[in-house]
Order: structure tokens, then sequence, then C-alpha cells
């Protein structure tokens, strides 16, 4: 009887296979699919939070001491809208503390403020939204030659700020499809030629910053989160020539995902079929923000790519859910969500979350959370994307090269946004990209916690473990079978530095793309 490798020697040799892999799946070919990204486009205008903004911030808004005290110590973000530049301030000190959010400002004066606060601070002008995100990151990254985006609403601003080459959807007068340049979509849309902005102001800070806010030394906030951001969230805006707010109300109303302007309803629904036909893989981004009054003929043109497309998207949150929670098993295929967000989801899903004060200490209790909510989505595939590891969890049966395939696509994945995230910080050659320690050590661990589950001896135990931990799956008879990927990351100084939010949407559109699923939701009978 041979004896079992020390753990060292196991953890080395583990190692040694995912880098193997990681550099296979980095020279991956662009996968040729049709892929439409839809259906939501924003301008963020990025600004990291520094103390000289802090302390303008709260000085320009005249919030007290004692109001900065209650909210630090709220249990959750204060107020969901702002009204005034304290609301503002305030959502900031706690979401530094606590964990990143969002919050809505309709308020002219505020919003002219935030604007004139991002100028004098500076600011990255970016398109925002999950489909932008995605459609950037396959286009531009990716290479692939086969992918679109459709918004709805798409000002002359919006236009300008996307990247050459993005291709966007349109229909015309017949409901036939075509795509043109990002620059060129705004002056085919001549019947809505005042089409809003759509803006977000995102303040991103990093973990472990100690900001002060005060004259008083002692007065400090430490970012006790991870790389995250406050989302101050401004819909529908129209601006003067000198850039202030002149208008906060919609020309139209988002009544359906495909709204191809100056068509007709009949020519509408032709144009839907086509795109059905035309596009078999969709992303699909705003669902959760879409109105009762909405949601019938939002459902009614889901049906239309029943049957046709296989659709993925991505949840932004506990909103909505009652409603997705219908949705989902009907029209919905893959699934996407990350760590921050899945246990509020499934606290509300299902009633119970593996979570501790809505934190995981183990890719074990995520994994628990994941599977629950698989099941009672009823998914085909559920993608949760971490800063530590990845999980990929496939509905039974489910053959072993499929999951191969998933682990290859993500790891590609890891590695296409790596580069994005090198671009964006560093003007010189890209930084090392490699396979996080912490990330092997959470596969071996959660592995070891599978095989523990056999009760077998412990040179059984680490035999099982090895052998796991090597494959990054197993699977659970007429249940799910389940992908574990180890992140691949940044290492050194720029990984304490690097912001990675938005990395989530990039990762998990381009898992989708490359992988071997393709699962459309059967037609209903009738």
């Amino acid at each position: 009887m041979s004896t079992p490798e020390p753990l060292g020697s196991i953890f080395e040799s583990i190692a040694r296979r995912w880098r193997t892999r990681f550099i296979e799946a980095a020279v991956r070919p662009p996968a040729g699919k049709h892929v439409l990204c839809a259906y939501v486009s924003t301008i963020d205008r990025c600004l990291p939070v520094t103390e000289p903004l802090l302390q303008a911030m709260i000085r320009e808004s005249g919030v007290t001491a004692a109001r900065i005290a209650d909210a630090r110590g709220a249990a959750s973000l204060p107020g969901g809208r702002a009204t005034t530049r304290g609301d503002v301030v305030l959502a900031l000190l706690w979401s530094l503390e606590h964990q990143g959010g969002r919050i809505g400002v309709d308020e002219p004066g505020v919003l002219d403020w935030l604007s004139d606060l991002f100028a004098r601070f500076g600011n990255d002008e970016t398109p925002g939204g999950a489909p932008a995100a995605m459609i950037d990151t396959l286009t531009r990254l990716c290479r692939e030659p086969n992918a679109a985006v459709f918004t709805v609403f798409h000002s002359e601003k919006q236009a300008s700020i996307y990247a050459s080459g993005i291709r966007f959807l349109t229909a015309d007068a017949l409901g036939r499809l075509g795509d043109v340049d990002a620059a060129a979509y705004h002056r085919v849309r001549m019947d809505r030629p005042a089409d809003p902005d759509v803006r977000n102001y995102p303040l991103s800070y990093q973990t472990g910053e100690h900001l002060a806010w005060g004259p008083d030394p002692a007065e400090r906030v430490r970012v006790a989160n991870g790389p995250d951001r406050l989302i101050c969230t401004a819909r529908y805006l129209h601006f003067d020539v000198a850039g202030h707010v002149s208008s906060g109300a919609p020309p139209a109303s988002i009544d359906r995902i495909f709204q191809f302007p100056g068509l007709t309803e009949i020519q509408r629904d032709a144009a839907t079929a086509t795109v059905a036909a035309a596009y078999p893989y969709m992303t699909l981004t705003g669902l959760q923000g879409a109105g009762k009054e909405q949601r019938p003929a939002i459902e009614r043109e889901l049906g239309m790519l029943l049957g046709k497309v296989t659709l993925h998207i991505e949840l932004s949150g506990p909103r909505n859910l009652d409603w997705l929670k219908e949705l989902l098993p009907r029209y919905v295929s893959s699934v996407g969500v990350n760590d921050d967000e899945l246990p509020a989801v499934c606290q509300e899903i299902t009633g119970a979350t593996a979570a501790a004060d809505g934190q995981y200490d183990s890719v074990w209790a995520f994994y628990q959370d994941a599977r629950a909510l698989a099941a009672a989505f009823d998914l085909p595939r559920l993608y949760v994307h971490t800063h530590l590891a990845d999980l990929v969890l496939r509905r039974e049966p489910v053959e072993d090269d499929e999951l191969l395939a998933e682990i290859l696509a993500d790891l590609y994945a890891k590695w296409i946004v790596s580069r994005w995230l090198g671009m964006r910080t560093s003007s010189g050659p890209l930084p090392d990209v490699d396979l996080k320690r912490e990330g092997l050590e959470a596969l071996l661990t959660f592995m070891a916690q599978v095989a523990g589950l056999s009760g077998k001896s412990l040179f059984g135990w680490l035999s099982d473990t090895a052998r796991l931990a090597q494959k990054g799956y197993f699977t659970v008879a007429d249940d799910y079978a389940v992908a574990l990927i180890p992140v691949a990351w940044f290492h050194g100084s720029l990984a304490q530095t690097i912001i990675t939010t938005g990395a989530g949407d990039r990762t998990s559109a381009v898992s989708f793309v490359q992988s071997c699923f393709s699962q459309p939701r059967p037609v209903a009978p009738a």
C-alpha cells in the first residue's frame, strides 16, 4: 500500500495543475456565439473617496457630528433616496464602515453639487450598467465578432463614451435588424433626438483605508469592507448649456425590453421574434427595476424568447424577488450573483441564509446558499462570483466534459478581467497575474469538507480531497453538480489598491459565453 503525499506536497501538486489550466485558458479563442447584452445603459462618473473629498463633502453639506455618529451606528444604509447633500454624506460614511450600496438622488440641486464635486476632484466617465460592462469586455478584450448591445434610452452623450467598435442593435421601419457603431446609434434614432442621460455617481474606496472626516485627528473612519462603492443613482436627466440639470422627467416610459422607436406594436413584436432567432444567447439586466405596470408586457416579450434563447441574468440585490421567483423558473436558464448579494437574496427567497451577519466565513457556507437558491429558482445554471473563488452549479445530469468547460471558461474570464483591471491602473507592463493562494487554500478546504462527508479514514480522506481538488468539481445525484474555481488575481502591492467593483458583471458574461452551456427554457405546453 502506497503512503499518501504530505499535505504540503498535495497542495503544490494541486497548485501546479491549476496554474497549467490557467495558462491554457488564457489563450482560448473567441467563442463566436451570437450574443446580445440588454437592456439598461448609464453614464458612470467614477470617483475614488479621498480625505480631501470626504472633508469637502462634510463641510459643504453642513451635516453635524451628532448626525454622523447616529448614521455610522445605524443597522442599515440610511434612507433609500437622497434629497439633501447631508443624505449623501451620511450614506457614504455608513457604506465606508459597513458595505457598499446605492442611494437614489432626485433633487436637481444635489445632482448639480455631485457633478461639481466630481469635476473638482477628478472623475472618469465610463459607460455604466451591466450590459455596458459586458459588451465592452466581450468586444474589446474577448474579440467576440458576433456580440451586440441593446439599450432603451441612449442620449448623444451616452453614445460618445462607448469605445469604437462596439455594435448597437437597431431595427428599421420594417422591423429588419441591423447594428451600428456606438457613435451612429443616436443619429439613427431621429424620432427621439432628445433622449435623456441616465447617470450614476459611484464613489469607490479600498479596504483598510483610514480617512479623516473632521478637524480632530481622532475623527477618522476606517474602511471595514472590501473594495466597494456607494452608487448615487440619477435617471432621466436633461442638462442646460452650462451643464446643470434642467429636467428630470423621461420623454417616454420603458414599457417593454425591445422598445424599438418608430415601430408599431405589430412591427415591434416581429422585430423581437427576429432578435430571438438572430441571438440565441442573451444577457439581460434591469428586470429588477421594472415597475408593476411594465411586468405583463415584459413577460409577454420573454415568452417570445422561449425555446430559442439561452437567457442569463444578473441579480442586483433583493429587489422585486417576489416577481423574479415566478419569472425565473419559466424563462431564465442561467443566473449570476455575487457573494455580497447572495445572503440577502437567499434570505428573501428561502427564508434562511448560511451567512453570519451578512458575511460568509467559508466557501462551504456560500455553497449552501447557492445550492438552496438554485433549487428555489429551479435553475439549470447558477454562477456565483467572488473575490476568493467562483462556484458554478449545473443541474444534474451533466457530463464531466461540461464541468471542465465551465472551469476553463471561468479561468479565461478571470484572465480577461485581470487584463481590464490592469489597463485601468497602469500604463506600463501588465502586473503579474496568478491564482491567489487564498483561493487554492479555499478550494482544498472546501473539497476536504466534501470528502469528509464520506467518513473515510485519514488516508482515504486525503486521497479523496486531493482528487476532488485536482478535478475542481463534484456531483450529487439528482441534484446539482458543482465546480469550484480559484480566482486569478493580481499579486503584490497592486492587489491592495486596485478597484475591483464592476469585475463581477464582466466575468459573468465571459464565463457564460465561453462555457458550453446552452439550455433554452422549453416552450410551456399550451
